[in-house]
C-alpha cells in the first residue's frame, strides 16, 4: 500500500502543532488521512479548527460523517469511534442517515445545541456565537417544544411579527431560523449530497463498461475518459499528434485553430500519462487527427453527453442511477484517492491549478514519475474490478514509456 503525503500516522502532539501552523499559513480547508485507521480523516480549517470525519461509501456516493473535533476528541479515541462506525456500515448501517432521522425526531430545544456545534465546526465557525444567541433568545422561546416537521409558515410569520419595526433584527432571526430548519432536513450546504458528487461505484462499473463497449466510438471515448480522468471536452477532442512515443498525451494549454483543439481550462500546457488499457483503446481507433471521430469520420465526436443519457436510461431498470461524462472524471479521482494517492497528486493529474503559495511559486517539480505510477495504478484497479487484465481491444505496439 502506498503512503502519500496526505496520509500520515496522526498523533496528538503533531495535531496540536498543526493548529498553530494552520493559523499562520491560512491555506484553504484540507483533509489529512490517518495512516493507521482506514476511513478516518481530519479536516483542517484556516482558523486551526479540526473536525474528525468518518468517510464511507453509501450507494456509490462518498459521505463525510462528522463525529467531533480535536482536541475534544484525541487521536486514540477518534480511531476507536471510527472502528465502531466501520462495523456499523459493514452491517448495513448509514451513520449519516441515522443523524438525519434523529434531527427529525427531536424538538427545536433539543436540536439547537447540535446545530450550534455543527456551525462551530463548520467553515463559517466564527459566526456560531451570534447563531447561538439568535436561536436561544429569539427562536427557542417560541418553537422550543415543537419538532421541526411541525413548524409551518404561519409559525414563522408569528415569530417574525414580534420584530415588526426592527427590520435588521427581523432579517437576522429569519435567516437563523431558516438555516436551522434547513439543517434539520439534512439539506445544509455541509450535508446535502449534490448531483455533482456522483461517481460510479465498483458494483456498477461492469454495467457501465459493457454499455460503453456497445456504444461505438462515443463509448470508447467514455472509457478513455474514465481511465485518464481528464475533462470530457479534452477527451472528445484528443488528437493523435498530441500523443508522444513514450506514452504521454501532451495537451497544449491554448486553443489551436488549425487542429480545432480547444485548449485546456487553465490555459497551461498539461501532460497526461496514458495507461496501457487507455492506449489500447486509442490505438484501436486507427485514426489520424481526432482520435474519436463523429459520424462523418472527419470532425471530433460530439455526443458524449447524449451517449451517457442513453446509457443511463438503459441501466435505470437495473436500479443504477444516471450519470454524466464529468462523473467519470470524478470516479477516476475517487479511485485514485482510494489507492492512497494524495489529493495534491490527483489534482496535478487532473490539471487543477494549485492554490497554496508553495506550489504556485516555488515547487516546479512536475511529478512525472508519480503521476505515471498513479495513472497505471488506477487503470489496474479498474481492470481488476472489471475482471479483466486488459480491455477488449487490440493492444498497440507503442515505443518505450517514460520511466
Amino acid at each position: 500500500m502506498r503512503t502519500q503525503p496526505n496520509r500520515v500516522e496522526l498523533t496528538d502532539l503533531m495535531l496540536r502543532r498543526l493548529i498553530q501552523t494552520a493559523r499562520e499559513q491560512q491555506r484553504a480547508r484540507y483533509a489529512i488521512w490517518d495512516k493507521r485507521q482506514e476511513h478516518l480523516a481530519l479536516r483542517v480549517a484556516p482558523t486551526g479548527k479540526m473536525v474528525w470525519n468518518f468517510v464511507y461509501q453509501h450507494h456509490g456516493q462518498s459521505r463525510w460523517h462528522k463525529f467531533g473535533s480535536f482536541p475534544n476528541i484525541g487521536v486514540a479515541d477518534a480511531r476507536k469511534l471510527c472502528r465502531k462506525l466501520v462495523v456499523q456500515v459493514d452491517e448495513g448501517g448509514d451513520p449519516q442517515a441515522d443523524r438525519m432521522a434523529q434531527r427529525k425526531q427531536g424538538t427545536v430545544e433539543e436540536l439547537i445545541p447540535d446545530y450550534v456545534k455543527d456551525r462551530k465546526n463548520g467553515p463559517h465557525g466564527k459566526a456560531w456565537k451570534q447563531t447561538e444567541r439568535l436561536l436561544l433568545n429569539h427562536v427557542q422561546p417560541s418553537w422550543g417544544k415543537l419538532r421541526p416537521g411541525e413548524i409551518r409558515d404561519n409559525d414563522m410569520q408569528s415569530l417574525l411579527r414580534r420584530y415588526a419595526g426592527k427590520p435588521a433584527m427581523q432579517n437576522a432571526v429569519r435567516n437563523a431560523a431558516s438555516a436551522f430548519l434547513t439543517w434539520t432536513k439534512g439539506e445544509s450546504k455541509l450535508n446535502k449530497l449534490k448531483p455533482r458528487e456522483r461517481n460510479l461505484s465498483e458494483a456498477e462499473l461492469s454495467a457501465w463498461w459493457a454499455a460503453f463497449e456497445a456504444a461505438g466510438i462515443p463509448g470508447r471515448a467514455l472509457q478513455v475518459l474514465l481511465l485518464t480522468g481528464q475533462r470530457p471536452i479534452e477527451v472528445a477532442r484528443m488528437r493523435t499528434e498530441h500523443m508522444d512515443k513514450n506514452g504521454w498525451w501532451e495537451q497544449p494549454g491554448q486553443p489551436e485553430e488549425k487542429t480545432k483543439w480547444p485548449g485546456v481550462k487553465n490555459k497551461k500546457d498539461h501532460r497526461v500519462f496514458v495507461s496501457e488499457p487507455a492506449r489500447a483503446i486509442i490505438e484501436s481507433m486507427r485514426t489520424t487527427g481526432f482520435v474519436f471521430t463523429g459520424p462523418t469520420g472527419v470532425g471530433a465526436v460530439r455526443s458524449l453527453d447524449k451517449t451517457m443519457r442513453d446509457i443511463s436510461k438503459q441501466l435505470a431498470d437495473r436500479g443504477i442511477q444516471p450519470a454524466r461524462p464529468h462523473d467519470l472524471r470524478r470516479t477516476f479521482a475517487t479511485v485514485a484517492s482510494s489507492l492512497n494517492f494524495s489529493t495534491e497528486l490527483v489534482n496535478r493529474i487532473q490539471n487543477h491549478l494549485p492554490t497554496d503559495v508553495g506550489s504556485v511559486h516555488y515547487n516546479k517539480y512536475d511529478y512525472a514519475k508519480e503521476r505515471a505510477a498513479a495513472m497505471a495504478a488506477v487503470a489496474n484497479k479498474l481492470m481488476a474490478v472489471l475482471g479483466r487484465g486488459e480491455p477488449n481491444v487490440l493492444v498497440p505496439n507503442f515505443a518505450s514509456r517514460a520511466s
